[in-house]
């Protein structure tokens, strides 16, 4: 699978160090990386692209004093490390001093790292992975005649390894792996098109969605959402789907970063010991989890991490820091240059039971979104305006879908409103967390909408002003009972909402014996206006006939003239020459 085993890449790694020391450096960090991948996407069953990769490449750091200089290669040869170690030294060399540079100290490095158990090898060739990737999509299709259409489903496969090692006697690496299947199907009603997707990742092949129920669980999420209709501006509870509530985790990662908050680009400088969240709610890192994606027993730099309580009882705790930004900060490092890991968002009041249904039913009336849309997070003020779409939720139930809306509000407000997290766990990335539900915030449809969308400090959203943020939890399997069950009503919503269309159709004749008559009108003024322009154009065309033939008749008598002239000039000149 690999070209170089573990002990090759140490070699290589110590060679480069070796040559750092040589040119004269005062410090010097390396890594050396390889990895391979296939990945493989089908639309409509047939085969649209196979990709194979296999990649490898050195990066290196040099400190010359508090001087920095990095280069990288994809070239293992002797002569090539030599050379990339002498481009660093020779950028270290001719960059400003950065007090704040220079390798992590040697208290804060991992000794004796831990595997995080994070490799699982998929032994899947190009043909098994299109063979599945063409059954998942074919599940989805075959879920309802309404599926019509597919941007296709993909099957990905990816191994690697690394070494990372300094010159302060730090080395340490391990192997990963991440493997991902996905699924986008497109639903049609007459002209109403939706679309919709799921994807299942996992270090181990074997922990991935069961094939079928990824591809019809993607497909009965488009159906769904047909027959979507806008809503009213106004405020309302918001009830963010698992997967979303995994994002506004990341808006927080992001705010309470070293680089951002050094940089004072961010809302939460100065906020460690600050209330944030309401007192129910944790945020627990902890990179020790076997076989998950977030698991790390150092960060990029080396530094050993730590299971800590980033935020508990609502107030902040800690940040995320490298070295660099730590020493900004007159802090020191949380070991999380390279992001975070295995962060989990969790409510002390969350209750086995509280599944994706019950935070329906504490959501009352109000938004259920589960899809975002555009960039609008403003990290510097907090405020929040983002495009979205999902299901309008009456007494606790799914009323309709809803599309065309703009939620907005501010970060710190939102933070402050999270009412409940359900017990429906869904984990994207290196972030854990169920359902979130916002108390409030501000909602808009139509025009409305997009006025809330560029601005306002308040939460907007496009039909519902308060936002309720739950977190609902998704089985890894994807046997969430509760959200299909909730989508199948919403579909027999939908098709109570077609009747009604239906019923509405006769207006819709009437409108068009009017339009007919209007158009019959219509063309008479045009025939009208037609021949009264061609009355015009053949008027004008004899006009400029006669006018032309005057100028030509004109300017003819005028050359004759100007000839004659001529003529006698020339007779006049020779005779007085003679």
């Amino acid at each position: 699978m690999f070209e170089y085993d573990e002990g090759a890449l140490r070699e290589i790694a110590h060679s480069v160090l070796a040559f750092a020391r040589e040119f004269g450096a005062s410090d010097a960090a390396v890594e050396a990386s390889e990895s391979s991948g296939l990945s493989v996407n089908v639309r409509k069953g047939r085969v649209e692209t196979i990709e194979q990769n296999r990649d490898k490449g050195i990066g290196v750091t040099v400190y010359v004093g508090q001087r920095r200089g990095h280069a990288s290669s994809t070239d293992f040869s002797p002569q090539a490390l030599r050379e990339t170690v002498k481009a660093a030294w020779e950028i270290a060399r001719h960059t400003a001093e950065d007090p704040c540079a220079g390798l992590p100290d040697e208290d804060t490095l991992a000794s004796d790292p831990e595997d995080p158990q994070l490799f699982h090898e998929w032994p899947i060739d190009a043909e098994q992975a299109v063979a599945l990737a063409q059954r998942i999509e074919r599940a989805a299709f075959d879920t309802s005649p309404a599926i019509r259409n597919s941007d296709g489903a993909s099957v990905s496969v990816s191994h690697g390894h690394f070494v990372l090692a300094n010159t302060r006697d730090f080395s340490g690496g391990y192997r990963h792996s991440r493997h991902t299947t996905s699924c986008s199907p497109i639903a049609r009603r007459g002209r109403e098109m939706q679309r919709d997707d799921w994807y299942s990742s996992n270090c181990n092949p074997d922990r991935l969605a069961d094939a079928q129920a990824l591809g019809r669980y993607a497909a009965e999420r488009a159906l769904s959402r047909l027959g979507a209709r806008r809503i009213a501006t106004q405020r309302v509870p918001v009830l963010f789907e698992a997967p979303l509530a995994c994002g506004l985790l990341g808006h927080f990662v992001q705010a309470a970063s070293g680089g951002a908050l050094y940089r004072h680009s961010s809302f939460l400088v100065d906020s460690l010991g600050q209330r944030l969240f309401p007192e129910h709610l944790d945020i627990v890192e902890d990179p020790f989890l076997p076989g998950e994606l977030g698991s790390a027993p150092f960060d990029s730099e080396g530094v050993a991490t730590q299971r800590r309580n980033v935020v508990e009882r609502g107030v902040i705790e800690g940040y995320f820091l490298s070295t660099y930004s730590a020493r900004k900060l007159g802090m020191r490092t949380t070991g999380n240059a390279g992001g975070s890991h295995n962060l989990r968002f969790a409510s002390r009041q969350t209750r086995p039971e509280d599944s994706f249904e019950a935070m329906l039913r504490k959501l009352g009336r109000g938004l259920l979104v589960t899809e975002l849309m555009g960039q609008g997070v403003n990290y510097v003020t907090g405020d929040y305006s983002r495009g979205a779409s999902g299901f309008w939720v009456e007494d606790g139930r799914i009323a309709h879908p809803v599309e065309e809306i703009t939620i907005a509000g501010n970060l710190r407000e939102m933070f402050g409103a999270i009412v409940a997290v359900g017990a429906d766990e869904n984990t994207r990335g290196t972030k854990r967390t169920g359902a979130g539900l916002i108390g409030e915030m501000g909602g808009a449809g139509g025009r409305a909408g997009k006025r809330a969308g560029r601005g306002g400090v308040r939460p907007t959203i496009k039909g519902s002003s308060s936002a309720v943020c739950a977190v609902s939890a998704a089985s890894i399997h994807l046997t969430s009972s509760d959200f299909v069950s909730a989508i199948r009503v919403s579909m027999l919503e939908n098709r109570m909402f077609v009747s009604e269309r239906s019923s509405a159709r006769s207006n819709f004749v009437a409108r068009s014996v009017f339009i007919a008559e209007r158009s019959s009108a219509m063309s008479f003024f045009v025939a009208e206006r037609n021949s009264i322009s061609s009355s015009f154009v053949a008027t004008r065309s004899s006009a400029m006939s006669f006018f032309v033939a005057e100028r030509s008749s004109v300017s003819s008598s005028f050359v004759a003239a100007r000839s004659s002239a001529m003529s006698f000039f020339v007779a006049r000149t020779c005779a007085c020459r003679l």
